[in-house]
This record gives structure tokens, sequence and C-alpha cells, in this order.
């Protein structure tokens, strides 16, 4: 700990979505930690230093990259924000952290506080709004305050009560704590607090009423965002046309007046309120797309989560907004109680009825800790998954085999998959290593020597004859524990070079033994990237080690294809 009026030196992480090819870990913006360092930055500048890693290491790095910064960094706390995608993650490091540097100070926020396990790594955990109790705990901590340290102990609990004036609350962006980009949408709160109380949503919880922020702010925000040409303005407000007509009109009239430039917009609102004099107002102003819940057309599974919907009016408001040539995101909960697979066809038709098929967006009901559905859980007879994302296993009216139906309805519908491909990448495009040739001796040193130069996005080459000789194949499962111990949250693309085909033939039960005791030793059964695709029938079965063979041979395309276990590809230079 520093001493007595010495600033703190502080951290402050949000680890991404992990998916196959990083297509959601560019929408990962620590806008939490950005709202953090800027109220302390404002009020209390000389309490602490707080640093955000770079966008490309706290989206791109591994976890031995991570936990290698953060030690050198010398920090004296160190903060997380969990979320259902990051939460186990973000404990790894955290349990790695505590057993390196024990006088070293952890902090956590975010939703995922709600539930205790594994928090206990934890000295400090903030519910809800963080920004005035963080800065209030950094103050202590430097006037000699120190959290019981003990692994024993449980973590304290800090709460924001009473709600804090949002005038305080300082913007990230405008403060310049968090830098803006040309490929990443402008992430924009205008309010905070939501009037629905939906029992499977968090979010109504962390903020028991509606509270706006300093309206004159948009302006500032929109010429900034003009001046760094970014592709998208996020208003993130749970619903943008909240509140009653006067409150909706001066909203849109600000946006006309701040978005000079049109700049596209994108929002969440309430299809049932859209006239069609705001829909046109909107499209003027510059919007779009915008996110509209449907949930389900059942109208039991509704009221059994406090969902109102009015069909009639649902329609209407998104007649207006298609002829206003705005795209309409229709967002769908698989697994409501009281719902059930004939409720979730019923549910499509009515989508594809009102011609919104095209961007539905389908979400197997996750039952969130903290929530009013989380609490009731166990009464209303609904199984779920432990470990995040907490969805929906089965409940009485919908059983687990129709899940599984009704995902397999939906890609045949629609012919899509339901989850991206996986695919590998043979390249090192970025500052982390993303591909290794295990065939080569001096990649095979790389990865023992440099386990922090990994990304948690990972393509690895090897041979069948690897698998085949019993030296390289022993060699291949102490690369692979490395790999593991090392980082343990990655995503392995696993391609075999066929390289001899009739003294090495991939489907003998010799390389099939070698090759299961190869991606069994990479795999984490409990890795999100694992269990958000639980509804995927696929025959590999693991999503976090995903197996491709390359090969020329056309007798071992022909047998692959018939066992169907493998996934065939054509070249190192293919992208499909």
């Amino acid at each position: 700990m520093p001493h007595r009026n010495q600033p703190l030196r502080v951290a402050l992480l949000q680890l991404p979505v992990q998916e196959g090819d990083s297509f959601y870990t560019r929408a990962n913006v620590p806008l939490a930690a950005g709202y953090l360092a800027a109220y302390q930055k404002t009020h209390a500048p000389d309490v602490a230093e707080i640093v955000i890693p770079d966008i490309d290491l706290q989206n791109q790095a591994g976890d031995a990259a991570l936990l290698q910064w953060i030690l050198q960094g010398d920090f004296d706390v160190v903060g997380f924000t969990l979320y259902l995608w990051n939460r186990d993650r973000s404990l790894y490091l955290a349990r790695q952290i505590r057993r390196t540097d024990p006088e070293c100070l952890l902090v956590a926020g975010g939703p995922e506080v709600a539930n205790p396990r594994g928090l206990a790594v934890f000295h400090i955990l903030f519910q809800g709004e963080g920004e005035e109790t963080f800065l209030k705990v950094l103050q202590n901590i430097q006037e000699g305050y120190t959290p019981p340290l003990s692994p024993e102990d449980p973590p304290v609990r800090f709460t924001q009560d009473p709600p804090l004036s949002l005038d305080q609350v300082p913007n990230p962006y405008l403060s310049g704590v968090l830098p803006l980009n040309s490929e990443i949408p402008l992430y924009v709160e205008t309010l905070r607090g939501c009037s629905r109380r939906c029992s499977y949503c968090f979010y109504g919880k962390a903020y028991p009423c509606v509270r706006q922020f300093p309206p004159d702010r948009l302006p500032s925000l929109f010429q900034l965002a003009s001046q760094h040409r970014v592709p998208e303005i996020y208003l993130m407000d749970p619903s943008f046309n909240i509140g009653g007509t006067k409150q909706l009109e001066s909203r849109v009239q600000l946006l006309e007046q701040a978005n000079p430039t049109r700049i596209p917009l994108h929002t969440e609102l309430v299809l049932e309120r859209v006239t069609k004099d705001l829909a046109r107002r909107m499209r003027q102003v510059g919007f779009q797309s915008v996110e509209v819940g449907l949930q389900s057309i059942n109208q039991r599974a509704l009221k059994a989560v406090h969902r109102p919907l009015d069909p009639a009016r649902f329609q209407r408001g998104a007649r207006h907004l298609q002829e206003e040539g705005i795209e309409v995101r229709t967002g769908v909960i698989l697994g409501l109680p009281e719902d059930d697979l004939d409720g979730f066809r019923r549910t499509l038709d009515f989508v594809e009825a009102l011609n919104l098929q095209d961007h539905l967006e389908v979400y197997p009901l996750s039952i969130l800790p903290g929530t009013e559905l989380w609490e009731q859980a166990e009464s209303l007879g609904i199984l779920y998954m432990e470990h995040p994302p907490y969805w929906v296993l089965a409940t009485p009216t919908f059983p687990t085999e129709d899940l599984y139906q009704a995902i397999a309805e939906l890609e045949d519908r629609y012919g899509i998959e339901y989850h991206r491909p996986i695919l590998p990448s043979f390249s090192n495009s970025g500052p982390f290593c993303t591909y290794l040739d295990l065939r080569k001796e001096a990649e095979q040193k790389r990865l023992l020597q440099n386990p922090d130069q990994i990304s948690w996005n990972l393509t690895l080459s090897i041979s069948s004859g690897q698998l085949g000789r019993p030296m390289h194949r022993k060699r291949l499962l102490e690369l692979a524990r490395h790999l593991f111990r090392t980082n343990p949250y990655t995503y392995f693309k696993i391609v075999i070079h066929d390289e001899d085909p009739v003294n090495f033939p991939i489907l003998s039960p010799l390389l099939q033994q070698a090759l299961e005791q190869f991606t069994t030793a990479l795999f984490l059964p409990t890795h999100y990237g694992n269990l958000s695709r639980t509804f995927v029938q696929d025959p590999q079965g693991r999503f976090t080690v995903r197996v491709f063979l390359l090969t020329q041979d056309p007798e071992t395309k022909r047998r692959v294809d018939a066992q169907g276990k493998l996934e065939i590809w054509e070249s190192e230079t293919e992208s499909r």
C-alpha cells in the first residue's frame, strides 16, 4: 500500500465477450470503468492514477498477457467489471493475482456481483452504481483503511444509496478518459433507470428510478463523435421513448440540434409507442436501426414475467418504422415461464407476418442472479445453468428436448446457423499471437518461452505424423498442457495437416486416441464459449477446442465426411 497522501495506482479491467472469430469482441467498451475514472479525475484527481488497458490488450490478450501486465504494473488496486460473459475468466485472473501479490486489493462491480459464487477472491464489491462509493473507498484506502485481507474474510460490500445525481457524473468521453475510434460506436447514456419491472431483467434493480443526464452534454458528444468519424452512436437507454409526450418531444428536438452531420443512430425503444410522426422524425435525426423486445406472443408467458405487450400497436409501430427505412431488430426470448414450443412457433409466425424475420434475434432465457425470476426459479420448477450464461435448461412447459427442437426449427426455417461459425486463421495480424505452427520447433519454443504473447483466440497447426509418432505425440501433449496452464480461457482452433495419409491415417484408432488426449488437455467445459452453444447439436461437442482436417486425399475426405466428426478445411489461405 502507498504512503499516506500518495496517489494510488489503480487498474480497471472489463474483459470482452469471447467468440471464435472476435466479432463481438470489438464491441467491448469499458464504459463502467470510464465513468469511475472520469468521476475520480473530476472530483479528486490527486487520490489515484486510474489505468484502463488499451483496446488491444484488453480485447485481444490471452490470460498470461493480461496477468503479466497487471503484475508488472505494481497496482495497489485492481478492479473488474463483471458481466456474465467475462465472470469466470475475471475470477480466474483475480485468483492468480491474489496468489502472486497478496497485498494488492481486488475489487469488483457490475451485475454479476449479485451472484456470490466465487466472489470470495475479492476484498471489496460494489453493488449497483459505483462512481461515488468507489471514490470514497479509494480516499479511505489512501488515508489508511485496509479491508480484511485474510482468505477466510468475506468481501466488504458497498452500495450507492440514495442514487447519485447524474449532474455530478461526468461523461468519460468528454473527460478524455475513454478514446474514440473510427471503427467502434460511441456508447451514450442519456438516462439511467427503467419504468418496467420485467422479472428476468437485472437493470431495474441496479437503477431503481429513472434519472436523466444533463441534456446539454449531447451536442459536445456528437461534435466529438463527428471529429473522430465514429461509425454510429448507440443511445444505451433502456427505452428511447420512455416518459410522456412532452419529454419525448424535447429529446427528439435535442437530437435534431446535436446531430447536424446525421451520424447514424441506434437505440432501444417500446414499439407500441411509436407513432407515424415519431418514426418520421427519428429518420430525420439520423436513426438507422432500433432494437425492440417482443420476447413472445404468448400472453401467459408475458404475464408470468410482468412484460406487457399490445400486438396491434406493436404491429403499427413496426410498420411506421419500416416505412421510414429504419431497421427493426426484434428480440425474442426462448424458454420463458408458461411458454412452450407451440408458443415459440406462433411467435415466429407473428414476426414473419410483420416482415421482421430478417433482423430477428432469439435469446435463450437467462436466469440472471439477483432478478425476481432467479429468486423464484426453484418454486417455478425452472432448471438452469449454474455457470454463465445461466440459460434455462427446462421448464414445466418447455422441456429440454423442446428447447433443442426450437433452435433446430429456427435454423431450418430461416436457413441460418444460430451461432457464428468457428473458423481457423493462419496469420498473425495483431499485437498478440493468433497462429502457431507446432510442426516447427521454433514455434514450439515460442509457445513455451512466451505464453504472455498469446491471444485468447489461437489457431494451432499440427500434423497427423506428430499424432502418430510416440515422441512427437508426447511433445504435443506437453505443449497442450502448458498452453492450458498459462492460458485456459482460450479458443483453440486445431488444424491437422494430413501429410501422410498412408502411414498415419487420421481415422485410425491410434491417431484418434492421440487427438482426443491433445484436445482434452486444452478443453475447459465451463468456458462461456462452450456453455453459450449448449443448444447446438454438434458432433464434436466442443467449441473452444475446434478440430479441422486439411487433406488433399479424396479417400480420407470421403471417410471423414461419412464419419461427420471432423471439419474438412481446404487450404491455409482459404476463408469461408
